[in-house]
Formats: C-alpha cells, structure tokens, sequence
C-alpha cells in the first residue's frame, strides 16, 4: 500500500505532463499557421517543478522533437540552415526555462526547510511540530493509530553554561539533538521547544512500543554524556495515547507535566503513562480517571505509578 502510495502520484503527474504535450502537439499540427511553441513551456515547467532539472531537460529534448515534427512540412522547405537553427532555438529556450524552473523549485523547497528547522540543533522548531502534531491527531481520528510523545529535559545543563560558556552548552545541544535523531526511526519527529528542552513524536507507537523506544534513546543519550564527561542527565515524561488528544497544547501539557514529576523526584528518570479520554471539553477539565498507570511495579519494588529508574 505505501509503494502505491509513492508511485501514484508520480504516475498521475506524468500523466498530466504526457496529455499537456500531446495536446500542444495535436493543436500545433492541425493550426499550422499559427505558432504555438510558447505553450510548449507548459510541460516543461510541469516535470521541471515536480521532477527536478534532469527530468525538465528530458522533456524539452522531447518537445523539439515534436515542434519539429508538426512544423517540418513548414520549415523543411526553407533549406536544413533555417531548420537546425530553430530547432537550437528553441532546445537552448526549452533547457533554460528548465532550468531556472527547477533552481526556483529548489531555491523554494531550501526556504521552507529552514523555517521548519531550529537554527543551532537541526531539528524541528516548535511551530513545524505543532503542524505535524495535528496531522497525528486527524490520523488518529480517521484511522485509530495511536501515538506517543516524549517530553525531554537536560538536567543541569546551566552547570554546563556556567562553568564552560555557552558556546560549550550550545555543543552539548547539537550533541544531544544528533544522538536522539540517531536513536529513533525516520518516522518519528525530533523537535527542540527552546532552551534545554525537546519532544519526540513516536508515530503508530503503542504503549510497550514507546518505553523500548524512549528507554533506548535515553540509554543513548546517557552513553554520550558519559563519553563526552558531561555531568547532565535527562528527565523524561513520556504519554502513550490511546484516545486522540484534543489539541496539540493539550498533548505538550500532558508528557510536560510527567517531565516536571520526574524533575520533583530526583531528575534521571522516565516516567512513562497512558492516556486515554473518558470525558470531553478542555484539558483542565480531564481528571485522573483518563490515565492508566504502569500496572507492574519495578525491580526496585516501587509502587505502580512511580518512576522507573535506570
């Protein structure tokens, strides 16, 4: 199914590029007198835009082709000078309205992707999260994929600041943004909110799927610290929803307020909760009944709800 996904829209792009030109070619043969080459740029700035410079290039080769093809009666008769010349013509048209297409796509595509990314760490800025949060939730609704969010915080990262400057502390951030972008799969979306704190989306993870995944980000993100001699450690408030959330605030608030209990207990823990809506309306008004606490107790013998440990 994901393949077709892929392969469709690209087909029916092609599609629209093949009938654009076969329909400039027919119109262009049967109303010789008039030129219709200008329209030609049409296909060409389809595939330029969606396909890049290679496929732009290919397209207008094929157009002069075909120009030429449905003009030959009219221009073969003026000798092969005139004929080589416009067929040049119009392939150096062709290949430059191709390539300024596919740099301005490029050019557009940069833009964006920098708006999305936070500055020093190359991950995703708050603003691009919330949108991509809110496409979670909409497949939730429409098709029941439950989600997980995990809400990180470097402890004492100021230390850092302090003693080193914050040149050392703005490294410590890129490191700590590498490896939990390495530990996580493509899918999921590493996101820094500001400061020393960032979120990870864990799409179509359920509740078991989200504590190996955050447990190994955390013991990737402790083997750094270790390696690097950073005395930071990393409080974790991880949410598996099993209902969709009202908003994107409303999932933030909810794996925040975990993080802040791990930080009130002694920091360097994960505390790892479901979540699912028994009441409707705001966020201030879902009571306890809506979590789901762990339902095993851990190998320190501590009581269903605490936090485990590493």
């Amino acid at each position: 199914m994901a393949d077709q996904e892929r392969i469709w829209p690209a087909f029916g792009q092609h599609l629209i590029g093949a009938l654009l030109l076969g329909l400039l070619v027919y119109v262009d043969w049967e109303l010789a007198d008039l030129s219709f080459v200008i329209f030609f740029l049409v296909p060409v700035a389809w595939e330029s835009w969606y396909y890049g410079r290679r496929a732009g290039m290919a397209v207008a080769c094929l157009c002069v082709l075909l120009w030429a093809g449905a003009s030959y009666p009219e221009i073969s008769g003026r000798g092969n000078l005139p004929l080589v010349w416009n067929v040049l013509e119009k392939l150096l048209f062709f290949s430059l309205t191709s390539l300024f297409v596919a740099k301005l796509k490029n050019s557009m595509d940069h833009a964006r992707e920098l708006a999305r990314l936070d500055f020093l760490t190359n991950t995703y800025n708050k603003r691009y999260f919330c949108e991509l949060a809110e496409r979670e939730i909409y497949r939730f609704q429409r098709y029941n994929r439950p989600f997980s969010l995990a809400y990180i915080d470097a402890d004492n990262l100021k230390t850092i600041n302090d003693t080193y400057g914050h040149h050392e502390g703005d490294q410590l951030l890129v490191l700590i943004a590498r490896t939990m972008q390495a530990a996580v799969r493509k899918t999921d979306i590493v996101t820094r909110l500001g400061g020393d704190e960032f979120v990870i989306l864990l799409a179509e993870n359920n509740y078991t799927q989200a504590g190996m995944a955050i447990g190994k980000v955390k013991a990737q993100l402790d083997a750094a610290m270790e390696a690097h001699r950073y005395g930071v450690t990393f409080s974790i408030g991880l949410v598996s929803f099993l209902d969709p959330p009202v908003s994107v605030d409303q999932m933030l608030r909810l794996s925040d307020s975990l993080m802040y209990r791990v930080k009130a207990s002694g920091k360097n823990a994960i505390c790892h909760e479901k979540f699912g809506l028994e009441l409707t309306g705001d966020y201030e008004d879902i009571t306890a009944k809506g979590i789901e606490r762990r339902s095993a107790t851990n190998e320190r013998g501590e009581s269903p709800g605490d936090f485990a440990r590493p």
